[in-house]
């Protein structure tokens, strides 16, 4: 009897198994099924995608995901988000939504390219203080102001500010967007490439910094550098203030002349020249007097 009712304990504890087993598959096999009848087109990014780019056709694709896994605010269509500027960066297969693009204004104006917090300053630059025609807007510059030596003593050149987002040259604002390969057509380019003469570059700078930039540009001589493509961020150098003694290891002193200096009252005109006044006679007690010319004393005898 105990060997038994124990077979028949086990075969219950095997069939009821199977039956818990097939009850969660078929659930799991359902609610697969349902997700797949319930999908939804979304728009995903195909690559990386910058802060500050405008969308294009290249750049999106359209996918379909169950309806609980559609975020808020997601695109449904392509046509929607090309030409539209992103205001951050998106990843590879990350969701289009509309809270993360600008929408209503289609990228148009320099203020929505400005990073929070920062300001755009544009500095007047000919072709050679703005880099010769090779800044382009994106790049990063550093700025160096040289001053006369009736500000700092002696010439002075000084790197105001370091790792700078460039913006603009000239009025052109807007960063194409990439090309993809075989596009005859392309962007059309930016103005500043087709103007013969540049003459301004528009910076993106906090402001406290706008106020290092308009003193050093009102006070001195401004110049851009071009920094090196970094896909991250260079580290800031210390570099101190440049002097003619640091090129050429002296101070220069203009020599001195072996002749000896021209007295003041012999190099002032003649009606200058007596500048004390003169003094009335003074009658001394015996049988002469003093008299003042200038800066001699006469005694003159009298009878």
């Amino acid at each position: 009897m105990p060997r038994l009712s124990m077979k028949l304990a086990v075969g219950i504890a095997v069939i009821l198994s199977i039956v818990v087993a097939g009850m969660v598959y078929a659930y799991l096999r359902d609610v697969a099924t349902a997700k797949q009848k319930d999908l939804r087109p979304v728009v995903v990014v195909a690559q990386n995608v910058a802060p500050k780019t405008i969308l294009t056709k290249e750049m999106l694709k359209q996918e379909n995901v169950p309806s609980i896994y559609v975020q808020p605010g997601a695109i449904d269509k392509i046509n929607t988000a090309v030409g539209v500027m992103v205001k951050e960066q998106l990843m590879a297969g990350e969701q289009v939504v509309k809270h993360r693009l600008l929408l209503d204004t289609k990228g148009d104006g320099l203020a929505f390219q400005l990073p929070p917090g920062m300001r755009a300053y544009t500095v007047g630059v000919n072709e050679t203080s703005g880099g010769a025609g090779f800044i382009r807007p994106g790049d990063k510059v550093d700025v160096l102001a040289t001053y006369d030596k009736s500000i700092t003593g002696e010439y002075t050149s000084h790197l105001v500010l370091q790792d700078i987002t460039v913006l603009a040259l000239n009025r052109s604002d807007v960063q194409p967007a990439p090309v993809a390969a075989g596009d005859a057509k392309g962007p059309a380019k930016s103005s500043a490439a087709t103007d013969n003469k540049l003459t301004s570059v528009t910076l993106a700078i906090t402001p406290e910094d706008a106020a290092k930039m308009a003193l050093a540009e009102d006070r001195g001589r401004i110049r851009l550098a071009l920094r090196p493509f970094a896909t991250e961020a260079m580290p800031i150098m210390p570099v101190r203030a440049m002097t003619p003694r640091d090129l050429v290891g002296y101070l220069y002193r203009a020599p001195q002349s072996s002749t000896p200096p021209v007295s003041a009252v012999n190099y002032m005109p003649m009606e200058y020249r007596m500048s004390a006044p003169v003094s009335a006679p003074v009658v001394s007690s015996g049988n002469s007097v003093e008299v003042v010319r200038g800066t001699s004393i006469e005694k003159v005898a009298v009878k």
